[in-house]
């Protein structure tokens, strides 16, 4: 992060073109503009490195459904994927038996 403070810092003094900024610091210009805007938009939290990971995923069940699995394995700990797919339309036994509370153990 000190590292984007310091291009932001050089880029505001108006000293450097964008060009010689992004060369100095061995990164593209479109990164360059995008700390530029970043800043300019949320301030010095707005340099801060953010999580690239994926808020979705395509094959991702839906929380609901993943909810009532959860529930109905709490509910009837030994029952394995078979049973409880029998209330779950359109889930195969394999997703239902991968559904596991945080606390249970595998």
């Amino acid at each position: 992060m000190e590292e984007k403070l310091r291009f932001v810092f050089e880029y505001e003094q108006g000293q450097r073109s964008m060009t010689e900024l992004c060369q100095r610091y061995e990164i593209a210009r479109e990164t360059g503009y995008v700390w530029i805007r970043r800043y300019h938009e949320r301030g010095i939290e707005g340099l801060v490195e953010r999580s690239r990971a994926s808020l979705r995923h395509g094959n991702q069940t839906p929380a609901e459904i993943e909810r009532m699995v959860l529930e109905q394995r709490q509910a009837h700990m030994r029952w394995g994927p078979r049973k409880l797919n029998g209330s779950w339309s359109g889930m195969s036994p394999g997703e239902c038996g991968r559904r596991r509370a945080p606390s249970e153990p595998c």
